[in-house]
């Protein structure tokens, strides 16, 4: 009978799932339009073409919706008021 190897540890993950809720935007009349986010317990207000967290980024708001693109050119959509759950990169 062959002694068993052990097997070698997983790979550390290279991304963790976070929970985001667009709550919608807001502009001032001489500012750029600035999207307000729920993320977990923190309040985030970035403008468009901002930095949200990690490699996220603003592309564009409506009143409906929020789209965040990334270095890669992948875009994830947040309807308004609701959850959803984006997968970033650990830094």
């Amino acid at each position: 009978m062959c002694p068993r190897r052990p097997r070698p540890p997983p790979p550390p993950p290279t991304t963790r799932k976070i929970e985001l809720t667009y709550l919608g935007y807001y502009q001032t009349a001489a500012g750029p339009q600035q999207a307000m986010v729920q993320f977990t317990n923190a309040f985030l207000v970035t403008p468009i073409g901002g930095r949200l967290m990690s490699n996220l980024y603003v592309g564009s708001v409506n009143m409906q919706t929020l789209t965040l693109t990334n270095p890669q050119a992948q875009t994830n959509v947040l309807p308004v008021n609701l959850k959803k759950i984006v997968e970033v990169p650990l830094q």
